[in-house]
């Protein structure tokens, strides 16, 4: 009976060894800040510091037909996603009589609250 003591005490020493082995080995690497717990949490990837660039702009287009008012989106280039440009825009299409949906800040009944509206 001792031979099959000795023979179960040796695989689980082996597997001990080795974990012990990975342990030692991981921990003796080099961790970024977020890989330590850092202010993101225990293992989080970094985020990306890359800012977003618009790729176009959609205007929305309210359209009659004999189904009703549609609402359509016509895009344009990227080159009019800064305000005065896309003010500008919007102004054009407007004075041209293209149905831009716009939203008006209008009083409402009562006079302090202000709402939105078409």
């Amino acid at each position: 009976m001792a031979e099959s003591t000795d023979t179960q005490q040796q695989p689980t020493q082996d597997l001990a060894a080795q974990i012990a082995a990975l342990t030692a080995a991981m921990q003796a690497q080099p961790q970024s800040k977020e890989q330590q717990g850092g202010i993101y949490g225990w293992g989080r990837p970094p985020v990306p510091q890359v800012q977003a660039q618009p790729t176009g702009v959609l205007i929305p287009v309210g359209v009659d037909s004999s189904a009703g008012s549609v609402t359509i989106q016509l895009s344009f280039p990227a080159e009019f996603a800064t305000p005065d440009k896309l003010v500008a825009l919007v102004e054009t299409l407007i004075s041209n009589g293209v149905p831009v949906k716009a939203w008006q800040k209008k009083e409402s009944w009562g006079g302090n609250k202000r709402s939105w509206g078409r």
